[in-house]
């Protein structure tokens, strides 16, 4: 696994009181995507063709006009200087983060997800901060990673997401 956000884990041990980590669900208008291709892409060697090798995964790219109400797992980091949430089903992006001193967001969140072809299997959303490994809008950008919380004995909270890649091992 690779921790995705160093800023939570740096903001939290420095926090003069207990951080908390708890997992909560959140919910958000969501333009529904359909199923998958269902044949992994074989292309590597077509160079007609402009999106990389992504055997064994399935291309994803049917998007459709449909929104709707969706809940979302969410991991919440918090202490006394930020509230962070980070969504495990949606790449393990960090989706929110409030600056609780100036009780304000420091990046934009987005109101509704709609998934688009941008990243290497298609579906892909601007949303939060991504885990871009080991290249640009990865295989899993908005696909569901591993993920763990902790509560530790200084005070501190930790979240991890992380996963390995399929088609290089990493």
């Amino acid at each position: 696994s690779i921790a995705l956000s160093p800023l939570l884990l740096i903001a939290t041990a420095l926090a003069q009181s207990p951080a908390r980590v708890w997992q909560d669900a959140m919910s958000w208008p969501t333009y529904i995507e359909g199923p998958p291709d269902i044949n992994p892409g074989f292309d590597q060697f077509n160079s007609a063709i402009n999106f990389p090798y992504v055997y064994p995964y399935t291309f994803r790219i049917n998007f459709t006009n449909r929104k709707e109400e969706q809940s979302w797992r969410a991991i919440y980091l918090e202490n006394e200087y930020l509230k962070c949430s980070i969504l495990p089903d949606l790449g393990g992006h960090v989706y929110t983060c409030l600056d609780k001193i100036a009780n304000r967001d420091i990046f934009y969140a987005n109101k509704s997800l709609r998934r688009n072809w941008v990243a290497l299997r298609g579906s892909w959303a601007a949303f939060g901060l991504e885990l871009n490994f080991p290249i640009g809008h990865s295989w899993v950008s908005v696909s569901p990673v591993d993920f763990a919380t902790q509560t530790n004995p200084d005070g501190s909270a930790s979240a991890w997401v992380g996963n390995v890649d399929r088609v290089t091992g990493m």
